[in-house]
């Protein structure tokens, strides 16, 4: 018998942007599983830490704070990656390819000089890089039947976990930019805070961490 399908209907993420061991506690600590992919196929990177997706995620940060994202070319393996909970694994280990997953991208900001706007959650070209995204769809059908919330499955656990861990352990990222303040929905972590104040990528897009 065919698995019933997914489909997203709306989503919801959270913005992050925090030092490569802060991420491996919070995965750790919330027993998260890494899916990864291969020949289309979905597969368990890692069960518990040390995951690879951390030593991806530990070089995109370094090349964010030490010199351009646009000089990592690697960024494109923090897409590929999924998350599960243990719970939304079968019994023989593999992933539950029925069940909707969390996943992973870049976080992408844009000052619009023109509009004196600060734009979050996008995509294209002349972005700033600013960590990561976890999603996770909100609600969502299988098969094109009766649209349901996600919360109670294993996976919405998960990220309400996820959320809850790492709101506790962030804060709100603000921005200076010429035409003000902006408040944005990404939660940066003390350590990496100090390592864009006055950073020269921010500040050739006329833009300051506070």
């Amino acid at each position: 018998m065919e698995p019933k399908h997914f489909y997203a209907n709306t989503w919801q993420r959270i913005s992050l942007f925090v030092e490569p061991e802060l991420l491996e506690s919070v995965l750790s600590e919330c027993q998260v599983v890494v899916l990864n992919h291969k020949f289309g196929v979905r597969y368990v990177e890692d069960r518990f830490a040390p995951y690879k997706l951390v030593s991806v995620y530990r070089d995109y940060v370094e090349a964010l704070l030490t010199k351009s994202s646009r000089d990592y070319s690697d960024y494109k393996h923090l897409i590929g990656p999924e998350l599960t909970s243990l719970n939304g694994l079968l019994a023989n280990g593999d992933p539950d390819i029925a069940i909707p997953r969390l996943s992973i991208c870049p976080e992408q900001i844009h000052y619009n000089s023109f509009r004196k706007q600060l734009m979050t959650n996008i995509g294209g070209n002349g972005e700033l890089m600013f960590g990561i995204q976890i999603n996770f769809a909100k609600t969502g059908t299988y098969d094109f039947g009766p649209v349901f919330h996600t919360s109670k499955t294993p996976n919405g656990e998960l990220f309400a976990l996820l959320k809850k861990t790492i709101m506790s352990r962030t804060k709100p990222c603000k921005f200076r930019s010429p035409s003000g303040i902006h408040r944005t929905s990404i939660r940066i972590s003390d350590g990496i805070h100090e390592g864009l104040k006055s950073h020269p990528f921010l500040a050739t897009n006329q833009l300051e961490v506070l």
